[in-house]
């Protein structure tokens, strides 16, 4: 019994040595506080309850979990941007009809049934007086023409790309021409290769057959065809 209690005081006081040198290799360690987020914070907070409670129910820990499952898919969707609703009327339509047919384009090439119904969806909106609201064209030139027997300019205007738009806006893929009879006081403020905004009505419906939808690989664009209108108004952008 002699011999063995200084083996026990050498091997306590060799612990103590080992202990205390482990201690201050990571006093010299910088901590660095690790990022908690509100989800990791909610799970901790759940599973410290679930250790205080000493239930054996397992159902009330089910549901448990199920909640704070909850709490991560809300917060998961709360973190993807809405898309903000666009103010021009044409854009708003695609985007629509594009919402509403979803498989339209899930494939190597564009359905061909969703593709007619989307040019007659088109001409109806052309009859519709939005179809021009806020929508931005580039003036490309003038023509001289006749219409019934009488002598006219035609102000050719088109839609355009604009990196500046919001991201995944569709009227970076929408092409559509407009034929303006433009009266001789609006005239002057027109300026090649500059955009404006167009008021007017509908002089000549456009041709379903001018209608397209583009779709090659993942790019998809959309052709809405050629259209005259009587100018009324023309507004600078």
């Amino acid at each position: 019994m002699a011999l063995r209690l200084p083996i026990k005081l050498a091997m306590a006081g060799s612990t103590r040595i080992w202990a205390s040198s482990c201690t201050e290799g990571f006093q010299t360690t910088k901590r660095i506080k690790p990022f908690t987020s509100k989800v990791s914070v909610f799970k901790q907070n759940s599973f410290s309850l679930l250790l205080q409670l000493k239930l054996p129910d397992m159902k009330r820990i089910f549901l448990l979990l199920i909640a704070a499952a909850a709490v991560v898919s809300c917060t998961s969707n709360q973190s993807k941007e809405a898309a903000a609703p666009s103010n021009v009327f044409v854009e708003q339509k695609v985007n629509e009809f594009v919402t509403q047919h979803p498989e339209w384009t899930s494939g190597e090439t564009a359905n061909e049934e969703i593709t007619e119904k989307f040019k007659k969806e088109v001409i109806r909106w052309s009859n519709e007086e939005q179809f021009l609201n806020e929508m931005p064209m580039q003036f490309k030139g003038l023509r001289d023409t006749l219409l019934n027997g009488q002598g006219f300019k035609i102000a050719t205007f088109t839609g355009y790309n604009d990196n500046t738009r919001p991201s995944g806006s569709v009227l970076n893929y929408i092409q559509l021409q407009i034929d303006g009879i433009v009266p001789n006081e609006l005239l002057k403020d027109l300026h090649k290769d500059k955009n404006y905004h167009l008021t007017g009505m509908l002089y000549k419906q456009g041709k379903r057959a001018d209608v397209k939808v583009i779709k090659v690989a993942d790019f998809k664009g959309y052709d809405l065809g050629k259209y005259t209108f009587s100018i009324t108004k023309v507004k600078p952008l």
